[in-house]
């Protein structure tokens, strides 16, 4: 009873250190899990507070755009009353321009009744003069008579260029009023403009006050939406760095697998010693070996991962040489077998296209009662033939 009882409490003490390695890396996971929940935490913190700043940076952004909102209508104010001083001002010139205007036509109208006055002098003393000659009248009268028409005629003339000149002054004070006029009109409209852009600065800024409490609602929403992603966030970075993962060993594999080709398809390696040397032959154009149309095996594709598979079953095949007809492989045979270069299987491809012309019914493209047991996959599924030698190779991966 003692053995059993002291069986019995060691097996108790190895399930209580079970238990407590169990405890213990449960502990160490849920010590991992505190540590990522601190760090998302922290990240919230700083994502609330970078939000608290961007808060205060709106009210700051809010309460400059109300100081230029009540300068931009103080500022409408004062171009409103400058606006009214042109308009009065511009009413103003318009009657002392109204009246300049009928003073120069009052002058002119003197004018006329000057060059009226003058032409009956002229006529008077033309007069004077046909009198004085004819003895009519006495010649102290009409010498009186003329040095008055004299006086009078210089007194006209003098007023006339008086009225000209007065004239000249008015029109030249015209002028500047039109200019003045027209600077008035232009400062009228550019005060006109300038307050139509105040119009739309405070139209906009009205806007963007209404348009901030509406980003403090959609601040607030995306904020709650940032949390609420995080998780499908995290749990998306893991699955894209599995994945990358996954795709950089495969690209690791098949660089390796490429380079490893590359090398032995520079020295003809891999293949039979005939074989090999037929290549060699053909590269230095050698007769009959410039006839040879290549392997087999570079007529077709391989999906990437099945590589090693289809060598391993159809290397025999993928091995052989391509050739014309029977007469270019006798003479492939022939003058391999004169320089004891080894061997080769060569597939004159007029030779078979008629063999298959005749033996067509023997394969189908029925699946093969193989190819449905579980985890087997035809050949013909996961190998590709460049065009012109797929007949050749259908029988072949119709039955592999």
């Amino acid at each position: 009873d003692l053995m059993k009882q002291l069986e019995e409490s060691e097996a108790e003490l190895k399930q209580s250190r079970d238990l407590k390695v169990s405890y213990e890396e449960r502990l160490k996971e849920a010590s991992a899990e505190l540590e990522g929940a601190n760090e998302r935490v922290e990240a919230a913190r700083s994502a609330l507070a970078e939000s608290e700043q961007r808060r205060g940076a709106l009210q700051s952004e809010i309460q400059r755009h109300d100081d230029q909102l009540a300068h931009s209508r103080q500022m409408e104010s004062e171009l409103q009353q400058q606006q009214n001083r042109g308009t009065e001002l511009a009413q103003a010139l318009s009657t002392e321009r109204d009246q300049l205007e009928q003073k120069v036509e009052n002058e002119r109208t003197r004018e006329d009744e000057l060059k009226r006055k003058l032409a009956d002098l002229e006529i008077e003393e033309n007069l004077l003069v046909q009198q004085e000659k004819e003895g009519s009248i006495d010649f102290e009268n009409s010498r009186k008579a003329a040095d008055e028409a004299a006086r009078a005629v210089a007194e006209m003339e003098r007023k006339i260029e008086a009225a000209r000149r007065e004239i000249e002054n008015i029109e030249r004070q015209i002028e500047s009023l039109a200019e003045e006029q027209d600077r008035l009109v232009a400062e009228k409209e550019a005060a006109q403009q300038e307050l139509s852009e105040i119009d739309d600065k405070v139209t906009a800024g009205q806007s963007f006050h209404e348009g901030t409490q509406e980003n403090r609602k959609r601040e607030e929403m995306e904020r709650n939406q940032i949390r609420a992603n995080l998780q499908g966030l995290e749990a998306e970075i893991d699955a894209k760095r599995t994945e990358n993962e996954n795709v950089h060993r495969e690209m690791s594999r098949l660089s390796h697998r490429l380079d490893s080709l590359k090398e032995l398809q520079a020295h003809h390696e891999g293949q039979d010693e005939g074989v090999k040397k037929a290549l060699e032959r053909r590269e230095r154009g050698e007769e009959p070996f410039n006839r040879i149309q290549g392997l087999l095996i570079e007529q077709v594709r391989v999906q990437p991962g099945y590589e090693d598979a289809v060598e391993s079953a159809l290397s025999a095949w993928f091995g052989g040489v391509l050739c014309g007809n029977r007469e270019e492989a006798a003479s492939l045979l022939s003058a391999l077998r004169e320089k004891e270069s080894g061997r080769v299987t060569c597939i004159p491809t007029e030779i078979v296209r008629e063999s298959l012309s005749r033996i067509q019914s023997d394969f189908s493209n029925e699946t093969p009662e193989w190819a449905r047991a579980q985890g087997a996959i035809p050949a013909r599924n996961i190998v590709e033939v460049n065009e012109g030698y797929r007949e050749i190779l259908a029988p072949i991966l119709q039955k592999t």
